[in-house]
């Protein structure tokens, strides 16, 4: 038996836009335990990353006169941006790097990185209609939960 879950589902107005989520065991059961706020949030949260990636988007914070790049206190969640090594005239973007990565936008929305990785790893790039992929995504997981609690019992 396959340790190994595939959800497909369609996500398009025209149906025409097909993803594939992979999901290993491990990985279905924190899905399940997420429900769909968690992977609304994980969802929320890739878009912002790649919003940001695009330049779409921007994270909160201020260049002083040197050009270095100081994030606002609304960034620093969980004190992520206190572990990164401190910007430098010479080198005045880490913070604004670590601002953009998919990571730091995981702790922002308060977001399963894992998940994040999942729903990035398969395709999903931000366009698609949140809510369609939100409920597709959830029928797809809730199969997988089935799934899981049928080879456990």
């Amino acid at each position: 038996m396959s340790n190994n879950f595939h959800i497909q589902f369609k996500v398009s107005a025209r149906g025409d836009k097909a993803h594939r989520l992979d999901l290993d065991r491990e990985t279905a059961a924190a899905l399940c335990r997420a429900g769909s706020d968690g992977v609304r949030r994980a969802l929320e949260a890739l878009r912002l990353f790649l919003d940001r990636r695009d330049r779409k988007s921007h994270p909160a914070g201020v260049f002083d006169m040197a050009g270095v790049w100081t994030p606002d206190a609304s960034e620093n969640v969980d004190g992520y941006i206190d572990a990164i090594e401190p910007p430098t005239p010479a080198n005045p973007f880490t913070y604004l790097r670590a601002a953009i990565e998919m990571e730091h936008c995981a702790h922002l929305m308060r977001a399963d990185y894992d998940v994040m990785l999942a729903c990035r790893r398969e395709g999903c790039d931000g366009d698609e209609d949140i809510g369609d992929l939100i409920r597709k995504l959830v029928q797809g997981i809730k199969q997988a939960c089935r799934e899981v609690a049928a080879t456990e019992a």
